[in-house]
């Protein structure tokens, strides 16, 4: 159902104008500009907010259409939707350029779907709880309509999975725990998978780290989980990695960390995660969504506190299910704590985890975050949401 919203967001098709964007949360990626007409104005005396990708801010010419559409709308506000993993010098001098041209905290509105709102201190925010709706109508088909199609029972059949793509350094720490103590979780039952790739890789060679080398007889092929290959067979790539965790009870998910982790300078960051030159602080993104979309149980080896972040969201999350709590702890002793719970996890008889998966505290928890995802994928949902939200902090403008 529509929401009331007297919202308006001037709209500009002139290309070279950068600053009347389409809200995304309007209509997903391709808008039908007429069913979504009532909340669009070429006016700028009449719109609320103007809106912008912050990659967009190219040369200094925007900011003299901003000049002016400020000096005609006194009360205008500035959404900047933001794509990256961490905000740069140069993100934070458009920032403070909003600023000069009269635009003051409050006025200026940050949507991220990948950092926690708290990094961007007295600028306004979307709330975190909205952060799924951006990543499942925006930018990719991380979890594609295709897979729900096939109506596929969770056909659970085998024990544990932990697969993870690219390199940092909070991943490379848990398979070197694994490899030096864990390995014989490699088996029939359980899928470890690493390959250690650098963000934009082209070939089997743009690796980082030295622990992938020992995973390359169970890893896919490269040409499958390449950055090229994903982002362009994206629908078939999420596709495959659904249709096997939906035979796996739990899965270690590996969550992302800010494109500065991607390079192995960062293995000598502390274990505290302090990152004083890009305060990215907690993120969560299409990693989690693979175990909740397959009705499974997951461990997060990420930040500290990444966990009780998903709970303020509104994701279920099952630290502390073989009594074991690893939430709070550093990187490394989180991962090893992880580790503890697939070996215990490993142990079990298929009876006894099947037992465990259908108790019903258990599946209360898989229940609410399989809703939660067919909840954020319905544009509906989002629409009302982020106008709810929006409509709020206009009031507090």
């Amino acid at each position: 159902m529509n929401i009331k919203s007297n919202i308006t967001f001037y709209y500009d098709e002139d290309s070279l104008n950068k600053i009347g964007n389409v809200p995304f949360f309007l209509d997903g990626t391709n808008p039908d500009l007429e069913k979504i007409k009532k909340y669009l104005s070429r006016d700028i005396s009449s719109s609320d907010y103007l809106i912008s990708y912050l990659d967009k801010f190219e040369s200094d010419d925007i900011f003299e259409y901003i000049k002016k559409a400020k000096l005609n709308n006194k009360s205008i506000g500035y959404i900047i939707v933001c794509k990256e993993e961490q905000l740069s010098l140069r993100d934070w001098d458009v920032i403070y350029k909003l600023e000069e041209l009269g635009f003051s905290k409050n006025e200026i509105v940050i949507i991220s779907a990948e950092l926690d709102h708290s990094v961007f201190g007295e600028y306004t925010s979307i709330s975190s709880n909205l952060i799924f709706g951006e990543f499942l109508h925006k930018y990719r088909t991380l979890i594609p309509d295709s897979f729900f199609d096939k109506n596929l029972n969770s056909l659970k059949n085998k024990k544990i999975i932990s697969s993870a793509r690219k390199f940092n350094p909070i991943r490379e720490n848990f398979y070197i725990n694994f490899d030096k103590n864990y390995s014989h979780l490699q088996n029939n039952n359980n899928s470890f998978r690493y390959y250690g790739l650098i963000p934009n890789c082209k070939t089997d060679t743009d690796t980082s780290g030295n622990e992938y080398k020992k995973f390359n007889n169970v890893n896919y092929s490269h040409d499958i989980v390449s950055t090229d290959a994903m982002m362009n067979r994206e629908e078939y790539f999420y596709n495959t990695l659904l249709e096997e965790y939906n035979n796996y009870y739990f899965s270690v998910v590996h969550e992302t960390l800010p494109k500065g982790c991607f390079s192995e300078d960062s293995m000598y960051i502390d274990y505290n995660m302090l990152y004083p030159n890009y305060p990215s602080k907690l993120q969560a993104g299409e990693k989690v969504l693979l175990p909740m979309t397959t009705k499974g149980i997951f461990f997060v080896s990420s930040l500290p506190n990444i966990e009780k972040h998903l709970n303020d969201i509104g994701v279920e999350t099952f630290d502390g299910l073989f009594g074991i709590s690893y939430d709070s702890l550093d990187y490394d002793n989180r991962n090893k704590k992880i580790l503890e719970i697939c070996d215990t996890i490993n142990k079990m008889s298929f009876e006894d985890i099947s037992d465990l998966y259908n108790s019903i505290s258990i599946q209360q928890k898989i229940k609410s975050n399989y809703e939660f995802v067919l909840y954020w994928k319905n544009q509906e949902n989002i629409k009302n949401e982020y106008l709810k939200e929006i409509e709020t902090l206009k009031n507090l403008k």
